[in-house]
């Protein structure tokens, strides 16, 4: 049975041994028994503060909200906001003063490059080579499984939902990116990966035999993170991804659409391993909320033959010939997400033949850092 790092610590507790720790961790920080990261390290180590990424530090709150300092209801620890109003940098003054002297991270991520969990771990890397500390993080696997899609990010779109030249579904699990970064940038920071154990990368998330880790509120099931791998693009618009509604990532559409004509431009795209089927609904939160949608609900048919990045560009071509005087796109907002100053059709062009050049590009990159 596949087991996460974190289920592996008490074998390698000689990385933690000695040393006064801050835990980056969120609510899908627990072990396969259900137990939290925060309690296990609490009783093994010397446990003195936790850093809470986007969504808090028990997941609840909302993409893109703010927070501040607080304290740990169960531990009575502190709890520093790395997601807080101006800044994502880790809070150098307070971990300093808590005589903090290594990181340990533990998240389960997506596998997708604008996920913020890992802009949050290249910071924690940056820091610990500034600051000549280890860090240790507790690997997960990516529920995409080693799958690599996309544009390699390129420097002038880099923010915090893209903030390494990687691929946009990058096939790689928290600690391998750690590891590239390492490597790629010769950071030379200790870095001290607990592996999962019987765990074979090539799977995807349904097949390792766990439930299901929520890593965010709107991605209640593996099939919403596989869809969010295309529709992620759809939040650079005004068309409703979902949001708000019983599938976020399920569902797309907008008051202007006709749910029967979109439906028949994606049949006629053919787009691989999903299909989709009209769809009316009306989101409770986020974009168009309290009105009205017309559009599609989207079902994975065949996942390993689904291509998120190439599913999404053709949703966005297809409201945007659909409907040219309703469909608003935000470019700067898409050039962040997408990972590249080039337009649409320029990606698209030659049968995505400049993805297809990043994608064997970033693949064989990535190699020198896979860990499994």
């Amino acid at each position: 049975m596949m087991k996460f790092g974190i289920d592996n610590i008490k074998e390698n507790f000689a990385c933690l041994d000695g040393l006064k720790l801050a835990l980056i961790c969120n609510g899908t920080s627990f072990s396969s028994s259900g137990v939290s990261t925060i309690e296990i390290i609490n009783e093994y180590a010397d446990l003195a503060l936790l850093l809470a990424p986007e969504h808090g530090i028990r997941g609840d709150k909302d993409a893109g909200e703010s927070f501040g300092t607080d304290k740990d209801a169960v531990t009575g620890l502190d709890v520093i906001s790395l997601y807080r109003r101006g800044s994502q940098d880790l809070p150098e003054k307070e971990l300093d003063e808590a005589g903090i002297n290594a990181l340990v991270y533990d998240i389960q991520d997506i596998g997708m490059r604008c996920y913020t969990y890992i802009s949050t771990l290249y910071l924690a890397l940056h820091y610990c080579a500034r600051m000549k500390k280890p860090l240790v993080v507790l690997d997960r696997p990516n529920p995409l499984g080693r799958q690599i899609e996309g544009l390699i990010l390129e420097e002038s779109c880099k923010s915090f939902v893209g903030i390494y030249p990687i691929a946009s579904r990058y096939g790689l699990t928290c600690g391998e990116f750690a590891n590239l970064v390492n490597l790629e940038l010769k950071l030379g920071v200790d870095l001290r990966i607990v592996r999962c154990s019987d765990y074979n990368p090539l799977l995807l998330y349904p097949q390792l035999g766990k439930r299901w880790i929520v890593p965010s509120p709107a991605i209640i099931g593996f099939e919403n993170a596989l869809l969010y791998s295309a529709f992620f693009l759809l939040e650079a618009t005004n068309v409703s991804e979902g949001r708000g509604t019983s599938s976020p990532f399920s569902f797309l559409g907008a008051p202007f659409a006709d749910s029967d004509k979109v439906c028949e431009c994606l049949h006629q795209a053919r787009c691989p391993g999903v299909e989709f089927l009209p769809a009316d609904f009306t989101p409770d939160n986020s974009k168009h909320r309290g009105v009205l949608c017309h559009g599609v609900m989207a079902r994975i048919t065949d996942a390993g033959a689904f291509n998120g990045i190439r599913t999404g560009l053709v949703l966005l071509e297809a409201f945007k010939t659909l409907y040219p005087d309703d469909f608003a796109l935000d470019r700067e907002k898409l050039k962040r997400l997408l990972g590249t100053r080039k337009s649409i059709a320029q990606v698209m062009e030659d049968g995505f033949g400049i993805v297809k050049r990043d994608e064997e590009e970033f693949a064989s990159r990535a190699r020198k850092a896979m860990i499994y």
